[in-house]
């Protein structure tokens, strides 16, 4: 498994998670980089420049906001109108859309 496809496996689940309802997908993404080189015992001196790397490449593969939650493709009005179910389920599905594009051919 590739490490790209690790942190996005960590993040869906993050995703799902109860106590995490509401959070932002970009926001599970930045957690689950520390969760990731934690769980490996790997020097964590560099996980916010892995945190940026990582964030970046999930803002340009689900076109996530950078500056704020939401999506590029969904305007602001229809956003802010969703419930948070729908929010959630959406986010869900971005990570794990994305999980499914890192996976090894």
């Amino acid at each position: 498994m590739t490490m790209l496809q690790e942190i996005a496996s960590i993040a869906v689940v993050r995703s799902c998670s109860v106590w995490n309802i509401g959070a932002g997908s970009c926001e599970c993404i930045v957690t689950s980089v520390i969760e990731y080189l934690s769980s490996r015992a790997k020097s964590t001196e560099h996980i916010e420049s892995l945190q940026i790397e990582v964030s970046k490449l999930y803002r340009d593969f689900s076109m996530a906001n950078e500056d704020s939650y939401g999506f590029q493709n969904i305007s602001a009005d229809d956003w802010f109108s969703m419930s948070l179910e729908e929010k959630t389920r959406y986010r869900t599905d971005m990570l794990y859309y994305f999980w499914m594009a890192n996976q090894e051919m």
